[in-house]
């Protein structure tokens, strides 16, 4: 009979815990966005100083749509590569393979996703130089 009342505070305690970092989170993600904002505006405010508004704008959209379209696509071949080792892992399942092989199947599996991941940065730059160059490339053209 009182396990049942240490059960339910202890649960308590951890929703409220949960809570509280989900909250904490929140906080930090808003502050990252507006920071994010501000260095945008900068951004815009100093490539429209040196090439002009048109030019500018083109360059700063040009940027996210090509920074966007990066993200997903990595997100894409990051989620579809893992579902097709799932079905490996219930493969092993059903042939009740032993314990090392399946735990060397799961490594592969995280080795798998960690390294489709680890090239998201490189292609986000690289679509974000792509857009500046573009931009600069419009306001030579003028010139």
């Amino acid at each position: 009979m009182v396990a049942l009342p240490r059960a339910a505070g202890a649960a308590k305690r951890s929703i409220r815990r949960a809570s509280t970092t989900i909250g904490v989170y929140a906080a930090a993600g808003a502050l990252l966005l507006a920071g994010c904002g501000f260095l945008l505006a900068a951004l815009v405010i100093y490539l429209t100083a040196e090439y002009g508004a048109l030019t500018a704008t083109l360059m700063i959209g040009g940027g996210l749509i090509a920074l966007g379209l990066a993200v997903i696509a990595v997100l894409k071949i990051a989620h579809a590569r893992p579902r097709r080792f799932h079905a490996v892992a219930h493969a092993e399942a059903a042939f009740a393979l032993p314990p090392e092989a399946a735990s060397e199947a799961d490594l592969f599996e995280a080795r798998l996703a960690e390294a489709s991941t680890k090239y998201a940065v490189p292609l986000a730059l690289g679509a974000l130089a792509i857009g500046v160059v573009t931009g600069f490339l419009r306001g030579k053209s003028k010139g």
